[in-house]
């Protein structure tokens, strides 16, 4: 089961936790919607074309995990 803490136990924890202080700043994202309008961006570049999500997740897992590859690589190598 999970529960959401209220607001003012977070404000508690966030004095002696910095990763929830953040949170706490952040919480405005999650407490309303945000609605993204793009018709200036389009207007303004009108041959960007918008990449599908399955796309767009398979490129960016991709290089993903080309770079950790190399960046693990780099790690394990000898000085």
């Amino acid at each position: 089961m999970v529960k959401i803490a209220p607001k003012f136990i977070l404000n508690i924890i966030a004095l002696f936790v910095p990763e929830v202080k953040e949170l706490k700043e952040n919480f405005y994202q999650f407490e309303n919607s945000i609605l993204l309008v793009d018709d200036k961006l389009k207007n303004r570049y009108p041959k960007v074309n918008e990449t599908n999500l399955d796309t767009a997740l398979k490129i960016t897992l991709d290089w993903y995990e080309n770079n950790m590859k190399l960046n693990s690589r780099k790690k394990l190598a000898p000085s």
